[in-house]
């Protein structure tokens, strides 16, 4: 099994055959998402932009198209001629003021093809960047839901064990990429691209039993909704 295998078990994906639309992912109920693309507007595909390796001398290709179905699509060739054989896309984005997140979720359309999700802390051309692979299923919907402790720290490939730890509320820039000696030609269909963290769930009797430190605001909130149900004592019963 390769370094990358555990990163691609992490991912939770819901696999919907032959959906002319993605489906909600059951499991994402109690997860709170903040919509950084959707690409069902033409314009969000305009602030993309392609980095492939002819940075390094190869011939691989890619674009980023707004199509009229309500989509993005990373679509090119990758080349191992020349010591290529990559090519990725990237943009700009960031979580509003005092924001985090748990992780990443795309709803994508794949070729059969495993791709990757950048992140980065920075907006440096060159720097390193946090990578996470996922696979897809040629021609079905996929709801691909990555942890933030999937992606490790790459640079030009290569990992980078002693890099500082990833910090969520410092995303500045997303990307997309193919690889891993993939030669030929791919295409990716994107609807949306969203951050996802797990919501808080209200306090329960036995929580606040068992947590008595929670506090009393929370215990005595929970105390006044149970008296909010019982009957008035002066109000007299219908039988």
């Amino acid at each position: 099994m390769n370094a990358l295998a555990p990163a691609i078990m992490l991912a939770s994906m819901t696999i919907f055959p032959g959906a002319s639309s993605p489906h909600p992912d059951p499991d994402q109920a109690a997860l709170v998402m903040t919509t950084l693309f959707d690409f069902s507007h033409p314009d969000a595909a305009d602030s993309w932009r392609t980095v492939d390796d002819v940075v390094m001398g190869g011939i691989s290709s890619s674009r980023v198209l707004a199509d009229p179905a309500g989509m993005a699509v990373f679509t090119g060739t990758v080349s191992l001629e020349r010591n290529g054989g990559f090519a990725s896309a990237r943009a700009t984005t960031s979580l509003g003021p005092g924001e985090s997140m748990d992780g990443i979720t795309l709803v994508v359309r794949g070729d059969g093809k495993t791709y990757k999700v950048t992140l980065r802390g920075d907006r440096r051309f060159d720097g390193v960047g946090w990578q996470a692979p996922f696979a897809t299923v040629a021609g079905s919907w996929t709801t691909v839901r990555l942890p933030v402790s999937a992606f490790t720290p790459s640079w030009r490939g290569r990992l980078v064990p002693d890099a500082a730890p990833l910090d969520p509320r410092r995303l500045q820039s997303i990307g997309l990429s193919i690889s891993d000696k993939q030669a030929g030609a791919f295409r990716l269909e994107i609807r949306s691209i969203a951050t996802w963290r797990r919501s808080e769930p209200s306090p329960s009797p036995s929580a606040l039993e068992q947590h008595p430190e929670a506090g009393s605001d929370a215990r005595e909130v929970f105390q006044r909704r149970l008296e909010s149900r019982q009957p008035d004592a002066a109000t007299p019963r219908t039988p």
